[in-house]
């Protein structure tokens, strides 16, 4: 077996491997995503009920 035979064979070995490695990263980078979008949406729904408590108290306010 020659030197570039050998080489061929590696290459085809660790494109093979690669490829999966890829498609693994993808599989996490989009797990990643949907974990900020779900913290961001959280975050957003804290905002808007403090925000309303906030709003009923400044009314109780203005009325009491």
């Amino acid at each position: 077996m020659t030197e570039k035979e050998l080489e061929a064979i590696y290459s085809r070995l660790t494109a093979s491997k690669d490829r999966i490695r890829d498609i693994k990263i993808a599989k996490a980078q989009a797990e990643v995503d949907a974990i900020n979008r779900e913290y961001s949406a959280y975050c957003d729904g804290v905002d808007d009920a403090i925000r309303a408590v906030r709003g009923a108290m400044a009314k109780e306010a203005d009325n009491g």
